[in-house]
């Protein structure tokens, strides 16, 4: 009977975890690409021969608002702005 009972609460812990992993993911996948760009990164670009004021205008047209399909369907984009990245 304990064995039941110990077995159930496993079942039950694994499950919400299993749930809790997938929401984690989809939250990190929705997030992606929604960060302010690193030094590297604007190095890269501006070696590229993009100049500091067009890698703004790459960040916020391409990335900011990359539509993701993860929740519901329905695309999300991001609230961020450029500016907020200075």
């Amino acid at each position: 009977m304990v064995d039941a009972i110990v077995g159930g609460v496993i079942m039950v812990v694994a499950t919400t975890s299993l749930f809790l992993a997938i929401d984690v993911a989809e939250r990190a996948m929705n997030s992606s690409g929604r960060y302010c760009l690193s030094e590297s990164e604007k190095i890269t670009l501006s070696r590229a021969g993009m100049s500091e004021g067009e890698v703004d205008i790459f960040w916020s047209q391409n990335l900011r608002n990359a539509p993701t399909h993860l929740d519901n369907g329905d695309p999300a984009t991001s609230a961020m702005s450029a500016r907020e990245c200075e």
